[in-house]
């Protein structure tokens, strides 16, 4: 009987059938297979009966490459064929290619924990594993640029399809001798149009800050 790495020999007499406590353990599994039984020949095609041997015979051990799972855990993109897949262990395999839903956004690689995983090859995995997508972001950036008076308070970058986000909106504070419009700003110089953040950014702009100097009166 040989169990994957030796032989252990057994005798037997003329119509005399293997014993079940006189059967050797099964061997631990190679990693990545499963131990399933005895068989009668080396590739073990055929499964071994011993209340039927009647001869001498070699006996090996037949493991299976063990199925994993794979779990593709996605955002935003379309995965063809659903979010899992099948893989054997020690067997050829081919991942899948996600595509993003909003364009300009370009496949990397797979990662499993921040490692890298083929996109093809011989799976050397042995067990379940969960993927994640790194995207390249490759959209357009626009510029949108904050004035008061012929002052810049700054410029922000902004991604092709995203809105201005409220938190990188400076702040607009009074000015003493001036009415300050705080609350909005402005498309135009001369601040008749107020902007709207809300909406996807699809070019540069710049936006104005509406104050007014004071008029005041000086009595004699």
């Amino acid at each position: 009987i040989y169990n994957g790495s030796a032989y252990t020999s057994i005798t037997l007499n003329v119509g005399e059938t293997l014993a079940q406590a006189d059967i050797p353990t099964l061997p631990m599994a190679d990693r990545g297979y499963n131990v399933v039984g005895w068989c009668i020949d080396e590739a073990c095609e055929n499964q071994a009966d011993f209340a039927t041997i009647a001869s001498s015979t070699t006996l090996y051990a037949k493991q299976n490459a063990n199925i994993y799972q794979i779990t593709y855990s996605v955002e935003n993109a379309t995965l063809e064929g659903g979010s899992t897949q099948a893989v054997t262990f020690g067997k050829a395999y081919q991942l899948k290619t996600p595509v993003y839903n909003v364009a300009g956004f370009d496949f990397v690689q797979w990662v499993a924990d921040e490692t890298p995983i083929p996109m093809q090859g011989t799976w050397d995995i042995d067990s379940d594993i969960t993927l994640t997508p790194v995207w390249q972001d490759n959209r357009v950036s626009y510029t949108v640029t904050f004035m008061r008076g012929n002052t810049k308070l700054g410029d922000l970058s902004v991604k092709d399809g995203e809105v201005v986000s409220a938190a990188d909106i400076p702040t607009i504070t009074q000015k003493t001798g001036y009415t300050v419009d705080t609350q909005n700003w402005y498309v135009d110089a001369v601040c008749t149009t107020v902007a709207d953040f809300s909406k996807a950014v699809t070019s540069s702009f710049t936006v104005y800050v509406k104050e007014s100097a004071n008029t005041y009166t000086i009595t004699y």
